[in-house]
């Protein structure tokens, strides 16, 4: 697996990471001769057949397998990153975009910058800045978006997938974690390297979640206490700033 090399690594995470990787290339291996990719392939033709449309991608584990797919399909639609700029933007999503882009040159990508908005994030709601980004994307491009959500992430994500809505295609919101490392691994995809930040095992790599660093949103499963450990200069401006508090003493 492509998985991009960063100084946030540990020798234990790297070790704990190789300890995947024959897994993964299994895993990978039985998906591709099963039918999940295929579906999911033509759930996105069958989509992008139905109206203008656009793939949007945050750069993160799920969202990269839901790309290569979409460039798979063949479709002709673009491929859109909502930016949150700011003190909060995580520093390493551009290392996966270029990593992707390098290998699939003909996407037709683009990005919308998005400023950090006055209104605090609401924990349980996307950030004011994304909300921002994804109004623009609708103006732009098209209101009916494809992406790498999935069901078991969150019980919101699980309801929101069974009502099928008609402006949003979620081609693999049945597949599991393991799956999407499997599909990573299998096609040799560039992986952020904020999964092998487990302190060697200590953090499931399943529940890490590439976003915004030190928001009010998905600060579960010690996310916080992550954010620390492995973006401390991001979490230290944010400190600075009067964004978050000092680090908790175990």
């Amino acid at each position: 697996m492509a998985l991009i090399q960063s100084q946030r690594h540990t020798v234990r995470d790297l070790e704990h990471w190789r300890s995947f990787e024959r897994v993964d290339r299994v895993t990978g291996r039985r998906l591709a001769r099963g039918p999940k990719p295929q579906r999911a392939i033509e759930q996105i033709q069958r989509f992008a057949s139905e109206g203008s449309c656009y793939l949007s991608t945050s750069w993160g584990k799920d969202s990269v397998v839901a790309a290569h797919l979409f460039v798979l399909a063949g479709v002709d639609a673009p491929m859109v990153h909502i930016v949150q700029e700011g003190p909060h933007k995580d520093p390493d999503q551009s290392l996966v975009r270029d990593a992707f882009l390098e290998r699939f040159p003909h996407v037709d990508y683009h990005e919308i910058v998005v400023e950090p908005q006055t209104r605090e994030q609401d924990a349980d709601k996307k950030t004011p800045a994304l909300q921002v980004g994804i109004k623009r994307a609708s103006k732009q491009f098209s209101p009916r978006w494809i992406g790498g959500l999935r069901a078991a992430e969150s019980g919101i994500r699980k309801r929101a997938a069974s009502k099928r809505k008609k402006r949003s295609c979620w081609p693999i919101a049945r597949w599991s974690a393991a799956e999407v490392y499997g599909w990573l691994a299998y096609n040799d995809l560039p992986v952020h390297p904020a999964y092998a930040c487990t302190q060697g095992g200590m953090w499931d790599r399943d529940w890490i979640r590439v976003s915004i660093i030190g928001g009010q949103k998905g600060r579960t499963h010690g996310r916080r206490a992550w954010e620390w450990a492995y973006y401390p200069e991001v979490m230290e401006r944010l400190l600075n700033l009067g964004l978050v508090g000092p680090p908790s003493i175990p």
